[in-house]
């Protein structure tokens, strides 16, 4: 399945049960701790 197809599917179906999905750029994801922000690199 596309990525685009895909992501308006996980929008719909969350929307109906009151979810907000938010995009973010992939960009140092993995290197990013998710409590303060701080990027290890």
């Amino acid at each position: 399945m596309p990525y685009g197809k895909f992501l308006s599917k996980l929008k719909y179906k969350a929307d109906q049960v009151g979810i907000r999905v938010i995009e973010v750029l992939e960009t140092h994801t993995s290197q990013t701790c998710s409590i303060c922000g701080a990027v290890d690199r």
